[in-house]
């Protein structure tokens, strides 16, 4: 029987918005005035920067030549601060600082946005270690809005525990505390929850949520093979599968698993169906097996593209060409 063959892409990043780069941290232990942050690039269309900074000084401006302060907090444990900016191509990025002290910051570049949907802060006293701590909750007005949550302790000696659904990033001893971010599944409240490690004094917390960048997908048009099929005289509808569809992303580290066939919405033709990688690669710790399911713990982030073909048991095929992003 002749094979049909149909191409989409099957994109496995966020709906609203992903994260595209992110540096290491940018410390100078000991006083300092500026930090430099770079990125090996920042030029993709659409895209946003954001620079995160603290410090254990509660007094005085900061700045990102560039840049637009979204949100601040300070108190007895420091200061925490975001700016953001569009993506201009610019890959050095300097923050002047009031003399802080044991100053620590992160650029990334992401498509959220830079549009502050809400913000919460909060500071107090540590009584015991570790300390649980709260800046309260996070009110996103949709899906695909983009969590961080920061806390910073003035004398402790640890970093930052993530609280939960959050992902951790980017701790250091010097400055003790530390960035947690998230993509809210929907509208709602979310807890700016974390604990810090061996914490001795004061904390400060800053939580915001950004509103997603990018506008939600068109609704999904679907894709038909032409003509039909007749088996034992019934006739049999065409295999088909949705032209614009999402899977969800993966995160390094975390289990994940996820179906090809119900992303894409696979119908028609003759079921059941099998699923065979024929070009490219799944990202390193992933696997999918002959029913499309991709599952597995992704070991390293990157975007991953490759081809899948449909087989119904006529022999009927469809292809999609895939790309899969694993993300810290």
């Amino acid at each position: 029987m002749k094979k049909l063959f149909i191409a989409a892409l099957l994109f496995a990043s966020p709906a609203y918005g992903q994260l595209i780069q992110r540096s290491s941290a940018c410390a100078v232990p000991g006083n300092t005035s500026k930090l430099t942050c770079s990125l090996s690039k920042a030029t993709t269309s659409g895209s946003t920067i954001k620079l995160i900074e603290i410090d254990r000084s509660g007094a005085g401006t900061r700045s990102v030549a560039g840049l637009t302060l979204a949100a601040t907090a300070s108190g007895s444990g420091g200061t925490i601060s975001i700016f953001t900016g569009a993506s201009n191509g610019t890959t050095n990025f300097t923050v002047t600082l009031p003399s802080a002290y044991n100053a620590l910051a992160w650029v990334q570049e992401d498509s959220y946005g830079s549009t502050v949907d809400s913000k919460v802060s909060a500071s107090g006293a540590l009584n015991t270690k570790p300390q649980n701590i709260s800046a309260g909750n996070l009110t996103t007005s949709a899906a695909g809005d983009y969590l961080m949550v920061g806390c910073e302790d003035n004398l402790g000696s640890d970093s930052l525990i993530a609280g939960t659904g959050y992902n951790a990033f980017q701790t250091s001893a010097s400055v003790p505390g530390g960035f947690e971010d998230k993509v809210a599944g929907a509208a709602g409240s979310y807890a700016a929850n974390g604990q810090l490690a061996f914490a001795q004094y004061q904390w400060t917390c800053l939580g915001v949520a950004f509103k997603s960048g990018a506008a939600p997908p068109p609704p999904p048009q679907t894709c038909t093979a032409t003509g039909t099929v007749t088996v034992n005289g019934q006739t049999v509808p065409p295999l088909s599968m949705l032209s614009a569809f999402t899977m969800p992303q993966a995160t390094v580290g975390t289990a994940y698993s996820a179906s090809v066939g119900t992303a894409a919405q696979v119908s028609g033709g003759t079921p059941p169906y099998t699923y065979a990688i024929i070009s490219g690669s799944l990202p390193a710790g992933l696997s999918m097996n002959s029913a499309g399911t991709v599952s597995g713990t992704p070991t390293t982030a990157g975007t991953s593209t490759f081809g899948v073909q449909v087989t119904d048991s006529s022999g009927t095929a469809v292809v999609l060409e895939m790309k899969l992003v694993a993300e810290k």
